[in-house]
């Protein structure tokens, strides 16, 4: 178990190439150093590709996957790694989700209005060329609560 916590505040900003990528969703992971890891969507991003999460949201993830896959999960608090990694969801992540939600969907687990948010940010991602780079920049405070990773992708035509 990690003396590592959640931050009180996870904020995000994605980018296409530089340019502010509004309505992106992003995938948080919080690797386990045993059973799955969790790994969630939060968003959508704001106008300028923003979006700020707060630990309890982060934790409340958690706390429903858990609830949904009791026998996979150990907890947050009995194996987390203090590592959080975070990428901009892109087109293949983005169809991920669509077969996610069509599985899951009747649980409860998504919140309202999810698909619509897939819509929107695959209308945003289809006006972008191919070969453009979705980057993220995290902050988080307190800035020594975990260990911080983005990770890029590339979109494919």
């Amino acid at each position: 178990m990690s003396t590592a916590a959640l931050p009180t505040t996870l904020s995000l900003v994605a980018r296409a190439d530089g340019r502010p990528l509004p309505g992106a969703l992003f995938e948080v992971e919080l690797p386990m150093d045993r059973k799955n890891n969790y790994r969630f969507t939060v968003g959508p991003a704001d106008d300028a590709g923003g979006l700020h999460v707060s630990g309890t949201e982060l934790r409340g993830s958690t706390v429903r996957i858990n609830d949904l896959f009791p026998m996979d999960y150990v907890g947050l608090d009995a194996g987390w790694t203090g590592d959080l990694t975070v990428r901009a969801v892109d087109r293949k992540a983005l169809e991920r989700l669509r077969r996610a939600h069509e599985t899951w969907g009747a649980t409860g687990y998504y919140p309202d209005g999810f698909t619509d948010h897939l819509d929107a940010l695959e209308r945003a991602l289809s006006t972008l060329p191919g070969g453009v780079t979705l980057t993220v920049v995290v902050a988080i405070e307190p800035p020594e609560s975990c260990q911080v990773r983005a990770v890029s992708s590339h979109q494919d035509n």
